[in-house]
Parts: structure tokens; sequence; C-alpha cells
């Protein structure tokens, strides 16, 4: 694409998770936007894996919010049909043994997968799917995006970076350094993710549980969740140390592992799995976060925001995106 600059500021936004697909709705009150996502579908790590008729939310299981002023946003969007409460007993699991455990906090999910609810919002945007941008390029006052196919898009007013830090380094370095150096400061653990689906329920009275001292941090029963199908599927989260020491271990080993992992910890003979699949995510979770709202150059018409920027989680990527949002909504970026 490209063209000739608009009236109306236009403003990109690269990477469409939660953070970006959020900034972008917030910034299309008052501004021409466009939204780019290198994969096929917005998302980012809520997201969804399928396999033989069985769904999983293979990446954020769910929300938590406990800033008041996202909680007017998540009332809109549960009337409007993209989230539901999820309500399934929540445990502290070890060896056949658990006690409840009270989270203090509703959880929130997208439906009828994670993946549904940036999909919803994003439906509302310009978001050009399928496009990975490798490079900014300053054009007198405008901004060019060059992606994998050395197509440019553009001209824009200001940019938004709402991909992972080091991709955000990347972009960013020829053009504002002190940022780029800032995000490429930001590391990020992995984390394995096993799904199982079984053709009958297992044996298993609650529907989510927290693990202490284990290899697995925490499992859940997907089909617990509103709005899914009730066939019987469980996602297993591994913990960031031992996704990191075992990051090469192939997916069928993982699959192995984990599920042993499940049954010593729930006290099961698990039967053989209907389908049994392992995804790994290389950047779930920043460890040291910038500790900021966001990154800016307002000079530069370049900008920054993501989990990675303020809070692990999905809270931590809304507030980053709104904030963003909100500042150069009122020109005090």
């Amino acid at each position: 694409m490209s063209g000739h600059a608009d009236a109306a500021p236009r403003t990109a936004v690269i990477g469409a998770g939660i953070a970006g697909v959020l900034c972008a709705l917030d910034l299309s009150l008052f501004s021409d936007v466009v939204l780019f996502e290198r994969d096929l579908h917005p998302g980012g790590r809520l997201a969804v894996c399928r396999g033989n008729g069985f769904e999983f939310d293979c990446g954020a299981p769910h929300c938590i919010v406990t800033d008041p002023d996202l909680h007017a946003r998540l009332r809109d969007w549960t009337a409007a049909g993209y989230l539901a409460h999820w309500d399934g007993w929540t445990v502290e699991l070890d060896h056949g043994n658990f006690m409840t455990r009270d989270l203090g906090a509703t959880r929130h999910v997208g439906t009828p997968t994670m993946a549904a609810l940036a999909g919803q919002l994003a439906a509302l945007l310009d978001l050009r799917a399928g496009i990975e941008i490798t490079k900014l390029a300053r054009e007198g006052s405008h901004w060019w995006l060059v992606d994998t196919l050395h197509q440019r898009h553009g001209p824009f007013a200001r940019v938004v970076c709402a991909a992972p830090p080091a991709t955000t380094a990347r972009l960013l370095e020829p053009h504002a350094p002190e940022l780029a150096t800032r995000a490429a400061d930001v590391a990020m653990r992995p984390r394995w993710t096993v799904m199982l689906g079984y053709d009958t329920p297992l044996p298993v009275p609650f529907d989510q549980a927290y693990l202490e001292g284990q290899d697995l941090i925490w499992c859940g029963r997907n089909s617990s969740k509103p709005g899914r199908s009730a066939r019987e599927a469980w996602v297993l989260q591994a913990t960031p140390e031992w996704s990191t020491a075992h990051a090469t271990l192939p997916a069928p080993d993982v699959v192995t592992t984990l599920r042993q992992v499940f049954a010593t910890a729930a006290g099961l003979v698990l039967p053989p799995p209907t389908v049994a699949m392992a995804h790994f995510w290389p950047m779930a979770e920043p460890i040291n976060p910038v500790g900021e709202p966001f990154l800016a150059a307002p000079a530069a018409g370049l900008f920054a925001c993501g989990d990675w920027c303020l809070a692990p989680r999905v809270e931590g990527a809304m507030l980053s995106a709104v904030a963003l949002a909100a500042a150069l909504e009122s020109g005090a970026t």
C-alpha cells in the first residue's frame, strides 16, 4: 500500500496482541489508524490451538483485572458477548491433595476462545494481517513501514510498536536508540504449554489448579469455561524454569513428561488422550519490565507499549495500551 498523507494524522500500530489492538482501538477515536500483524490472526498470547476437533486456550488462560478504569471496558465487552466470567473451582494441588484457592478477583475469559476477544475488537479496526514489518523509513515528517516483501506502507505521522521487546528494539534502533536500548534490556521468559483432549471427562473435581515446587505451574479444564465445547480439554503450563531448561526438547517428549507431572499431582492414572499437543512460547512473560506505562520519543513520532513496559499478564498489556493512547490524545507526549 502506498499513498499521500491524509489531512488527519495517521498512526501505524505494529503488533495485534491485546496491547496493540486496545491501543489502536482507543487511537481510532481521534486518528486514522492502521494495525499491522505478522500472523494471520490477531491476539498474540491470547491464542487458541486446535486439533482433532478440540480447542484449547494455549496462551493466557484468563484475565484478572483489578484496575477500576478497566472494569467499565470489561463490562461493555461482557455485554457485547466478547467476554464471560469463569466461575470454575480453583485449587492448590499437590499429589492428589487440594485446597480451594481464592484468587480474590473475577476471572474473565474471551468467548468462545481467548483469541476471540482480540479478534472481535480487531474487527472494528483497519487490520492488515499476515504482514511482518521489518524496517521503518523516515521521509520528511512521515514514516513508511517496510515489510518482508519490501513493500512500503504509509505514510504515517507516528508509529506505535506493540510488538515484543526484541522486535521493538530492532525497529526503533536506527531512529530512537535510547528507546531501543530500554526495550532490548527487557528479558523474556519462555513457557511450554501442553494440551490434552479426552473423549470422556477425567475424574477431577476442580477446574483449575496452581502447583508449587513442581515442573507445572498451572493446569486447567478448558472445557469448563463458558462458551466452550463440552469435550474434555485440559491445558498444562510448565514453569519458566523448566521451560528454559527444556527449550529444545521435542514436543512429544514435553507432552509425555508434563502429562505425568499432571497425573502425579492430581493423584490419577490418566487414560491415553485423544489428542495431545505442545506449544512453545519463547517470549511468554517479561522478567524485568521497563516499569513505565509506555516508551515515547515524541519528536520522532515513535512510541512503544506492551506488558513488557509496565507489568506482566493481560492487565499489564491493557494498562500500557490505554495509557499511551490517552497520552497521545491529550497531547501530553
